[in-house]
């Protein structure tokens, strides 16, 4: 078995469409393999190494790390993350309907296993006959802290480009001038904007006066009638607002677009000065 798969190009594709595609073919790869044999840490490396190139530049290698980690990416969307399957959680839970057997390497694999799963599972009524790999993928996956905010980052009315850079700036994995500085890829972190303060997630959304008057704006065309300012603080209005789920939608899918808006200002003025 081998992990250097070959991935057509799709640079055209959006991350969106990318990640449809990780979810729907890439990651359904090693699904057989993983009912039958334990995949070797060096296999699941280089298949994830894949996955993440696909996802970050429609390529199959790519020189660094993407903007979040990957373990990250597996996370559920209520806990920040995409929702992706980690593949040793996969071949784990794939694999207890297997148990015991014998072999030396196996046994220990599969003893180990066992220990890990039964204090999740009533022995007197468990059946390797009814056994479903989905419901069971729980038993292996650790207690994700939830995150507030993945109803309105992800509702259904956002477009889903704006999604995924609401959810990058929620996470703080923009590439603001603040973290550039940091690992010293620029010289200077200040805002491009109003070049005060440095550039921060918290600065731009909505610190910064041209954020500021881009939110001011915002507010008043969907009528919104709030005092929250911050990018967090608006997205707690609208998660306990008193009003119906279309309005909260609406208003998610508003502030979506504002900030993917903004970011695009930004870096027109940054690498086109306009």
């Amino acid at each position: 078995m081998t992990a250097r798969i070959r991935v057509w190009s799709t640079r055209h594709l959006s991350f969106a469409g990318r990640l449809v595609l990780v979810k729907s073919v890439l990651m359904s790869i090693h699904v057989y393999w993983c009912q039958i044999i334990f995949i070797p840490k060096q296999i699941i490396k280089e298949l994830e190494a894949v996955f993440r190139s696909f996802l970050w530049t429609g390529k199959s290698l790519m020189n660094g790390a993407g903007a979040v980690a990957w373990e990250k990416l597996c996370c559920p969307k209520k806990s920040g993350g995409l929702g992706l399957v980690s593949i040793p959680y996969w071949n784990a839970a794939a694999m207890v309907k297997h148990a015991p057997m014998s072999g030396s390497w196996y046994w220990r694999k599969m003893v180990d296993l066992k220990e890990r799963i039964k204090d999740c599972v009533q022995h007197n009524t468990f059946s390797t006959t009814n056994y479903k790999i989905v419901e069971e993928l729980n038993w292996f996956n650790p207690n994700w802290e939830k995150v507030s905010w993945s109803n309105e980052v992800w509702s259904r009315l956002n477009i889903p480009k704006h999604s995924f850079l609401l959810w990058l700036a929620m996470l703080n994995k923009l590439k603001t001038r603040d973290r550039l500085f940091k690992h010293g890829y620029i010289d200077g972190a200040e805002c491009i904007f109003c070049n005060n303060v440095a550039e921060t997630t918290n600065h731009l959304f909505f610190e910064c006066y041209f954020g500021t008057e881009c939110l001011k704006q915002v507010k008043e065309w969907l009528g919104w009638h709030t005092t929250a300012a911050a990018l967090t603080g608006l997205l707690k209005w609208v998660r306990k607002a008193r009003c119906s789920s279309f309005k909260k939608k609406v208003l998610a899918a508003g502030m979506a677009a504002l900030v993917y808006c903004i970011w695009i200002a930004r870096n027109e003025l940054v690498w086109n000065t306009k």
